[in-house]
């Protein structure tokens, strides 16, 4: 955690959405440090539903970036899971529609983690495009936990850096 053993709780921290600027009271609770007071006003601002996923990047001791992932999708970023009866990663269906469009027809990508890279293929599966042939072993070279959650942040037409949050704590690895 950012801030150790000694979180600052009952002080505001920053919160930042393009040029909207929130302060939002932590708390303590039994698992832990969580938003509170004043939270609710950025759930309203930002426009926030059940589905959403929220990223937040800190950029001091208690400021954050927060990006808003509709449907899975945030400008160029996806953030998607393993599948793991099919031993896919699956591209969000928004996504590769806005991106990729409908002539898309997959082909070879490449995902970077650090400064590690995966040629790895994208393939058509029912209905949606999948990362396939060498994530498995991206997955397994990273020693990563099968429900790991992943945000594909697109780098170039089929070249993605890709990060890693633990599936429990919603950190990144």
């Amino acid at each position: 955690m950012m801030w150790g053993e000694h979180p600052p709780y009952n002080e505001s921290v920053k919160i930042v959405d393009g040029n909207n600027i929130w302060f939002v009271r932590l708390k303590r609770t039994a698992l832990g440090p969580v938003l509170g007071d004043g939270f609710t006003k950025v759930v309203r601002d930002s426009v926030i539903t059940k589905n959403d996923y929220l990223l937040f990047q800190s950029f001091g001791p208690s400021s954050f970036f927060v990006s808003v992932f509709k449907s899975c999708v945030h400008e160029n970023c996806f953030i998607s899971k393993i599948k793991p009866e099919d031993d896919v990663i699956v591209m969000d269906d928004e996504f590769w529609r806005q991106f990729y469009g409908k002539i898309f027809k997959g082909g070879e990508s490449t995902l970077y983690v650090g400064d590690i890279f995966w040629n790895v293929k994208i393939d058509r599966l029912s209905d949606s495009y999948v990362f396939t042939h060498g994530c498995s072993e991206m997955v397994n070279d990273l020693a990563l936990d099968r429900r790991s959650t992943f945000v594909f942040s697109m780098a170039g037409y089929k070249t993605f850096e890709v990060s890693v949050f633990n599936n429990q704590t919603g950190t990144e690895i």
